[in-house]
Formats: C-alpha cells, sequence, structure tokens
C-alpha cells in the first residue's frame, strides 16, 4: 500500500526534475564528447538529485498515511490495526502514544531527508542576491 500510494508523487516529480534539467548543460557536455552515461552521471543525476529527494520526501508522508488509513480498514495486523484497536478498547492514551510514536519515526525521516536534500544540493543552491535579481 506504500508503494501504490507513494509512486505518484515521487514518480511526477522525478520526471519533472530530469525535464527541467538545463539545456546548456546538456548541449555543453555533448558538444565536449561526452557520452550517454557520462551524462547521465555527470549532468542529469546532479541536477536532479534535489527534487527527485524531495519527491521521496513528499512519498513518505503519503505512504505513512497511506498505510495507517489501510491497515485501519482492512488489515490484522500492523500499527493502524493495533491504534483502532486501542480505539474500540477505549485505550485512548495508548492509541494516542502508538500515534505518537508513528508521527516521531516519520518526523525523523523527514528530517534527514532534509539533511541529506542539503548536503547534496549545497552547490546547486543560489545566493540571496541571484534571487532578487534574476
Amino acid at each position: 500500500m506504500a508503494a501504490v500510494s507513494a509512486f505518484f508523487p515521487v514518480a511526477i516529480t522525478a520526471a519533472h526534475a530530469v525535464h527541467e534539467v538545463a539545456t546548456v548543460h546538456v548541449r555543453a557536455a555533448r558538444c565536449l564528447g561526452a557520452s550517454r552515461g557520462q551524462l547521465l552521471t555527470k549532468v542529469y543525476a546532479p541536477s536532479a538529485i534535489g527534487p527527485i529527494l524531495s519527491g521521496l520526501r513528499i512519498g513518505l508522508g503519503v505512504a505513512v498515511t497511506g498505510v495507517l488509513l489501510a491497515e485501519t480498514a482492512v488489515a490484522s495486523a500492523g500499527m493502524g490495526f493495533r491504534a483502532i484497536q486501542f480505539y474500540n478498547d477505549l485505550r485512548i492514551s495508548e492509541m494516542y502514544a502508538l500515534l505518537f510514536l508513528v508521527f516521531i519515526l516519520a518526523a525523523t525521516v523527514n528530517a534527514l531527508f532534509g539533511r541529506l536534500i542539503r548536503h547534496l544540493t549545497r552547490y546547486t543552491r543560489s545566493r540571496p542576491e541571484e534571487v532578487f535579481f534574476s
């Protein structure tokens, strides 16, 4: 269920990231005699890695939400199933603790993705004066 629910945000973001690679960089690499493999590793991958990881970050949120919702409806095991069990047994504090644990885990993975994105795209960020005058 996680893969199904996260597929479209990730696929659309990845396709858009590859489409937005600067054509001047691709043409320059081709003029310098770059092969297809070199174009992929030296031009497309560095340009698209930030948006692709951002799409994975969005997909993570969608996947966690989709799995919890699916588990509440049709599963016989899992955290969503357990949360509904706690709710039905009127063990509300345990249900909130479980949902809080899921939230903390998702927030931690999200923060790690954010750090990874900042690390991998540190050379591609615009300077503040470029943003205002471009």
